[in-house]
């Protein structure tokens, strides 16, 4: 089952991980600091687009972002 209380998490510390702010982070995927936010508490889920440009940018496993393999 898709956890996305895991995935709101995994977000936060990509961003803190690369000691960004959340205004850096969504200019780096093309969000607002707002949808940023949403995103890291869970009351946002993001677009494919969004998981393809974090995983890209950031050069994560979109499984790992999305809880089906291990980093």
């Amino acid at each position: 089952m898709f956890n996305k209380i895991r995935l709101a998490t995994l977000i936060k510390e990509i961003r803190i991980a690369n000691e960004l702010n959340q205004t850096q982070f969504g200019e780096k995927i093309g969000l607002t600091k707002t949808a940023v936010s949403s995103l890291e508490t869970g009351h946002r889920q993001p677009s494919l687009e969004t998981l393809y440009t974090i995983s890209k940018e950031f050069q994560i496993s979109a499984d790992y972002l999305l809880g089906l393999k291990d980093k």
